[in-house]
């Protein structure tokens, strides 16, 4: 039933077909060209979470001024962080997973919403003060907007909240692990953006987020 649905679908077609052939999953010389092949090989998680990606970059097909390319591979790349490190804190990977890729997604509909806003002009995928900057303009910023969105997506209460706290991970109520995850899973993203490494990278590394849910450094 999977492979019917994603077969009838040309984008998720070339999506799925893309993946199983690239240098993470295509193991051997031999080229795939088949969903059936390509959901066997890849999996059913894998599978979903393409899937999942492609539903919501649906919803924001074009942003004016955003780089949308960009915008959803350092995403994607935040979700599969955040993927890992549920699952070495035994947290539910695929809520994680989730998280990182929509983390972003109350910045594009503050775009949508005053395009022309100071704020919102750098890149959001190296702009590593764009938080602050919004809460300093705007009173407001986009973790408060996409938990917003989330809720009315009907997402799930952990979800909502980690969207909310993504970047003061120390608020909100109630466990503060998938949020203090989401929080590393983005600065790891984004230092990467950065070409961050050795002392700067040292230096600025979240140490109390990351000793707070039991993370080595």
């Amino acid at each position: 039933r999977v492979n019917q649905l994603l077969s009838s679908e040309v984008g998720l077609t070339v999506r799925v077909l893309r993946l199983a052939n690239s240098a993470r999953y295509g193991a051997s010389s031999a080229r795939i060209g088949t969903v059936d092949a390509a959901t066997a090989l890849l999996g059913l998680q894998a599978t979903r979470q393409l899937v999942q990606a492609a539903a919501v970059g649906g919803a924001f097909k074009g942003v004016p001024g955003v780089d949308m390319v960009e915008f959803w591979r350092y995403s994607l790349d935040v979700a599969k962080i955040a993927q890992s490190l549920a699952d070495e804190l035994r947290q539910d990977p695929g809520l994680a997973f989730t998280a990182g890729l929509l983390h972003g997604t109350g910045d594009l509909i503050l775009k949508m919403a005053m395009p022309d806003r100071p704020c919102l002009q750098p890149s959001f995928v190296t702009d590593d003060h764009r938080y602050e900057a919004q809460l300093a303009e705007l009173g407001y910023a986009y973790p408060e907007v996409g938990a917003a969105f989330a809720t009315r997506w009907m997402f799930p209460d952990r979800l909502v909240e980690a969207l909310h706290h993504q970047c003061d991970p120390g608020e909100g109520a109630g466990d503060k692990t998938l949020s203090s995850l989401l929080y590393l899973s983005c600065w790891t993203a984004r230092a990467h953006e950065l070409d961050m490494d050795g002392t700067a990278l040292f230096d600025s590394f979240p140490h109390g987020v990351a000793q707070s849910i039991g993370l080595e450094d």
